[in-house]
């Protein structure tokens, strides 16, 4: 991956998005994309979503519960959606507009979570990835890298 000439994800000269990541880097992708899916599935007390399912109404408790009844499953069916469409495009070697947007959805989610489990917020522009035994820390930078990708594909 390091030594590549062109990037992985990339929108060529006549238009079309190429996709041209490593077996183990799609394998990657794909255990991340079905936990992601398990963890929707399980409901919205998992603590690591809560990026995901943001407050509404800070101020009016009450107001942000009924907020949360209504939305969440209609966020959680478009969320089940992108997951869907990008597992489906995972191992091909070009990405539709839909395809590709449902990339940026799904990877950004993914940043999202792990960045929640990690306690990374948005002044942690130095992380230490040596001090992650689990390698964590190393996996959301490369989404963060991946999602740079799709975000610059996406320009036409």
């Amino acid at each position: 991956m390091i030594f590549r000439s062109k990037p992985p994800i990339r929108r060529t000269n006549k238009g079309a998005v190429e996709l041209d990541l490593g077996r183990e880097e799609r394998d990657v992708l794909e255990l991340l994309t079905r936990q992601l899916g398990e963890r929707l599935n399980e409901g919205p007390d998992d603590p690591d979503l809560r990026r995901l399912y943001p407050t509404a109404y800070h101020q009016d408790p009450e107001r942000d519960a009924e907020y949360q009844i209504l939305a969440r499953s209609e966020l959680t069916d478009a969320r089940m959606a992108s997951l869907a469409l990008m597992r489906e495009s995972l191992y091909g070697q070009q990405l539709s507009d839909e395809q590709l947007q449902a990339w940026l959805t799904t990877v950004n989610q993914l940043r999202l979570v792990l960045g929640t489990r990690l306690d990374i917020g948005e002044e942690d522009d130095d992380v230490d990835d040596f001090d992650d035994p689990s390698g964590e820390r190393m996996i959301y930078h490369w989404l963060t890298f991946i999602l740079s990708l799709i975000l610059d594909a996406t320009r036409i």
